[in-house]
């Protein structure tokens, strides 16, 4: 038996300064190449089972939802996503997202006002009897 007391004793810790200042690395923010993302689901009430999950109208899971929960580096991210990103927890710089804005939506007004009546000669060709 040894006469040191470690029970109720004070110990240093070696990563709590790192802690304190924002740099230690947790599990959470390591990311791996082909990494897989999942999410937990759990029952509203104490003991319950979960037996199906429906994803329907009801649940605002959508392509959007989607493609802000899987990307996220740089390299691969769409313009709805970036555009969804500038919006801050606390201030939003409203002429940049103005900007994003347009340079998003422009695209797709001037392919439409070029190629109009192609779009209704579309949508017409088969309304009425020849």
């Amino acid at each position: 038996m040894t006469s040191e007391r470690i029970v109720g004793a004070s110990v240093p810790r070696k990563e709590g300064r790192d802690k304190v200042t924002g740099q230690a690395r947790y599990v959470d923010d390591m990311t791996l190449p082909d990494m897989l993302y999942g999410a937990t689901v759990r029952t509203q009430f104490p003991r319950g089972r979960i037996r199906t999950i429906t994803f329907g109208p009801g649940i605002a899971w959508n392509e959007f939802v989607i493609a802000v929960t899987f990307l996220q580096n740089d390299s691969n991210i769409t313009a709805i996503v970036k555009f969804y990103n500038l919006t801050g927890q606390y201030s939003t710089d409203w002429g940049e997202m103005l900007a994003a804005a347009v340079t998003i939506v422009l695209p797709v007004v001037l392919v439409f006002v070029f190629l109009q009546r192609r779009f209704i000669d579309g949508m017409t060709a088969g309304a009425v009897k020849s």
